[in-house]
């Protein structure tokens, strides 16, 4: 029966043989990468793959996996076929299909060699170099540029970008062609070195610097600034009359009938006037404010409301036909020893409440004649009142109702005032009005 030699052999992926692992003449087999391995001295003790290669089967094809391949310089590779390869390094003769990538010249090319545009497959970038493009002629140059003419741009706009940051000098005195409606316009100041001549009109915000011939709107600035008779003028050029004067302004003038004795021609009432100047009395229903009126007689048909006291200095008689109202109130007798004045409250509380008061240090006593009305009851009553400066007596009298007691009364000194108050025996709208008669201290 035959016996069947087997090697020493692995099957994980990759793994190959140490020197411990074989001995000299032995064989060892990766049946998982197809690699034979054997121990070599040649270069000292090693172990060597056998089998660097793989076959891809079934393309036909057999592949070097363990790095690149190295071929004696002095030796040629020559193949009829086609050789592929994700990149090749150093130099190369021959036809290449593909695209070169990092490439920064043409070798062997003169400078004056040029790229024929139709020679590419597919469309190329123009660069925007002038230096690197070429008329057919000569390049684009310096020398080129500066040569160009005005006269070339029959039309079209020159971008910006195509100005330097310094605009040169420019002669304008070949301008031509602008037509009348066209706009010369600058972002900055434009200085003119010789005079400039406009036959229509010259309109600005500002004019600095001396100006001749007409200027209409508004002209400001100091004497001295403008030249013309404006600058120097002393009077106006065509006198006006005014008031029958005439006025050039070089002198003041006077008025007939306003600084100067004569008539002068008015309109409105002046003109129609029938008082004369001296006139004592007032006609019409005019408003008049006055500080102080002294007066032997006055005589008064309507109402006289005074909202402070009338005094009559001379002690005559002050006679009124009408109602004489004094809202503050009436003094008697000189110089005003009883004043008579009136008070009025309304109140829905039953606390007592302060219907009237006086000043404790003006006044020693007052008598309040007292009128209550809640609905349609009504409650009257008298009352006199007097203090010593710290405590105030009083005395009721004469009290009249139509029905229920409405309120009763009361006075106290409070911060150097004499009070009269009111406690409303019900919490309905209660009207207290007075009138009161006080005597000075």
């Amino acid at each position: 029966m035959a016996t069947n030699f087997k090697l020493k052999r692995s099957a994980v992926a990759s793994k190959r043989p140490g020197t411990t692992d074989l001995e000299l003449g032995e064989l060892a087999l990766n049946t998982y990468d197809g690699f034979l391995y054997s121990e070599t001295t040649g270069a000292g003790s090693t172990v060597s793959l056998l089998t660097p290669w793989q076959e891809k089967y079934g393309q036909g094809s057999i592949y070097y996996t363990g790095g690149s391949v190295g071929i004696g310089t002095t030796v040629s590779v020559n193949t009829s076929g086609i050789i592929t390869a994700s990149s090749f390094v150093g130099g190369f003769t021959g036809d290449l299909t593909g695209t070169a990538s990092n490439a920064t010249q043409l070798g062997g090319q003169a400078a004056s060699h040029y790229l024929n545009y139709n020679n590419f497959s597919n469309t190329p970038t123009i660069p925007t170099n002038n230096n690197q493009l070429t008329n057919g002629a000569a390049f684009v140059t310096s020398s080129i540029i500066n040569a160009l003419s005005a006269s070339n741009l029959s039309s079209g706009t020159i971008p910006d970008a195509r100005f330097p940051s310094t605009l040169p000098a420019i002669d304008g005195s070949a301008l031509t062609g602008i037509a009348v409606t066209d706009n010369i316009r600058t972002n900055t100041n434009a200085t003119f070195l010789q005079n400039v001549n406009v036959s229509g009109t010259t309109t600005a915000t500002t004019f600095i610097g001396n100006l001749t011939g007409n200027v209409t709107g508004n002209v400001s600035g100091t004497s001295g600034s403008t030249t013309g008779n404006a600058a120097t003028a002393t009077k106006l050029a065509n006198a006006r009359t005014i008031g029958g004067v005439s006025f050039d302004g070089s002198a003041n003038i006077n008025l007939p009938g306003v600084n100067a004795d004569g008539n002068q021609d008015t309109t409105g009432n002046s003109a129609t006037s029938t008082l004369a100047v001296s006139a004592q009395g007032l006609t019409g229903s005019p408003t008049i404010t006055i500080t102080n009126v002294n007066a032997v007689d006055a005589i008064i048909s309507g109402n006289l409301s005074v909202a402070g006291t009338i005094t009559s200095l001379d002690q005559n008689d002050i006679s009124v036909t009408g109602i004489m109202t004094a809202s503050a109130g009436v003094d008697l007798g000189d110089p005003g020893i009883v004043t008579l004045s009136s008070d009025t409250l309304t109140t829905t509380s039953t606390s007592a409440d302060t219907i009237s008061s006086i000043s404790a240090t003006v006044f020693r006593s007052a008598t309040f004649q007292v009128q209550v009305t809640r609905g349609t009851q009504y409650h009257m009553t008298t009352i006199n009142v007097i203090h010593n400066g710290t405590v105030a007596f009083i005395s009721e009298y004469g009290t009249i109702r139509t029905g229920a007691v409405l309120a009763t009364f009361d006075a106290d000194i409070n911060s150097g005032n004499l009070r009269l108050r009111a406690t409303p025996t019900s919490a309905d709208s209660t009207v207290f009005k007075l009138s009161k008669t006080t005597i000075k201290v």
